[in-house]
């Protein structure tokens, strides 16, 4: 294989460890809603310890799949903390090979305290319903009753957004459902001002990505937008783009590793790197490109910079077409930087005929006066546009457009930062 399309490899760990049946005497049942967990169980607060993380998040669009397997029968998922008080509820169904079945229980993710648990048999479904609180982030575990039971689940989530309380005597009460999205600002070097761990990493640019995400996850933004060759030198060599629909693994290179970081976050994040298609025989084809995850770290878009710029236009192979992929609050599209003032017919196409609401833009963008450009594009097509730029100077500048080319809020500076909006409800 070609030594500049050969792949770099990440490994991943899971954070929980399998608490063994020595450890756990006996049938395990439900756990009542703020109450102890039972004596043989170690965890934090009421948190078991013998739930092992799938390091997989729970989307309100995308139902989970999963199954026991022997000792393997107690898995945990996340869910993102919500940027509004919201009302959650959990379907969990599977057939069990034990007579026992399986429970379901709601965990608080930092004092691992019991929100809600209900027991469900075999062949059975349970629903289980709780307030999420703004800010706050939940766990959901998933086990069978009876130790060394085996069988398939499923799981899906619906998520509702509350009203918030009124402002003071005379106020109205408006619902504060909306979709908090943050643009990352960062540009390759800058690793130091974001972590001295960062710094001193093999991968300091993937780390400083990793560590803003997280810090935008936490903040309750549930799509994340990282800029244009943020990279740098952390990518050794091109990679293949993966296949819309595909998990990628931690054998994958960089995109497992941004795959598992959506997943470990449960947001939707789209990061960009250098790929490579066709083959030694056929001529190799190098692009700049944005591949899209959903909060289950599946891929849900790949995009191909169209309007190339500079030196990319005697290196990179120009893309061909623009893609969509679905979030709660409507259909995102992507774009890379020069693609906004590239064809007028795929811009177009974007907003008018796939129904992109939101735009998410990566950029490395030194030319002064950048916002404007964006301002000006996200007016001209009426989208929402979510723009992530390098932090390299001159001109730098990001942040969050609405469809009438108003910063709804942006952040012009050489340091690393994450701007955030929410964007309201359909």
């Amino acid at each position: 294989m070609d030594s500049r399309i050969r792949r770099t490899y990440t490994s991943l760990t899971l954070i929980f460890g399998l608490f063994m049946v020595a450890c756990g005497p006996g049938p395990v049942g439900d756990l009542g809603a703020g109450g102890a967990a039972p004596t043989h169980i170690k965890g934090k607060a009421d948190l078991p310890s013998w739930l092992v993380d799938t390091g997989r998040a729970l989307s309100c669009s995308y139902p989970t799949s999963g199954a026991f397997s022997g000792y393997d029968s107690a898995h945990l998922f996340s869910l993102a903390a919500p940027s509004a008080r919201t009302s959650y509820s959990v379907r969990f169904s599977g057939t069990h090979a034990a007579s026992a079945g399986a429970a379901a229980a709601v965990f608080e993710k930092a004092s691992g305290k019991v929100v809600t648990s209900r027991r469900i048999d075999s062949g059975a479904s349970v629903s289980l319903s709780f307030s999420g609180e703004a800010g706050k982030a939940y766990l959901l575990g998933v086990y069978s009753v009876q130790w060394q039971a085996t069988g398939s689940y499923r799981v899906s989530l619906t998520c509702k957004a509350q009203s918030t309380s009124s402002a003071g005597p005379g106020t109205t009460t408006k619902p504060t459902s909306g979709f908090k999205v943050a643009a990352v600002q960062y540009g390759t070097g800058n690793a130091a001002s974001v972590s001295s761990s960062c710094a001193a990493s093999a991968t300091p640019n993937v780390c400083a990505l990793s560590a803003l995400t997280a810090q935008a996850a936490s903040a309750g933004a549930s799509l994340v937008v990282l800029p244009e060759y943020a990279l740098g030198g952390d990518q050794k060599y091109y990679e293949r783009a993966p296949a819309v629909g595909s998990t990628p693994s931690s054998a994958d290179g960089l995109v497992g590793t941004f795959s598992a970081l959506a997943r470990k976050h449960g947001v939707y994040l789209t990061f960009d790197l250098a790929t490579a298609s066709g083959s030694k025989s056929s001529g190799h084809r190098y692009h700049n490109t944005v591949v899209a995850f959903t909060p289950a770290g599946k891929v849900a878009a790949v995009h191909n910079k169209f309007n190339l710029f500079g030196s990319e236009t005697k290196r990179l192979t120009p893309g061909n077409k623009v893609t969509t992929f679905d979030t709660p609050a409507g259909k995102v599209g992507i774009l890379i930087c020069a693609d906004i003032y590239g064809s007028s017919t795929l811009l177009s196409k974007l907003a008018n005929q796939l129904g992109a609401r939101m735009v998410a833009i990566s950029s490395y963008w030194t030319v002064s006066g950048s916002t404007n450009w964006y301002k000006r594009y996200a007016a001209k097509y009426g989208v929402y546009a979510v723009v992530a730029n390098t932090t390299h100077s001159p001109g730098t500048g990001g942040g969050v457009y609405d469809p009438k080319g108003k910063a709804m809020a942006e952040k012009v500076s050489t340091k690393p930062s994450v701007v955030y909006a929410t964007i309201p409800a359909q």
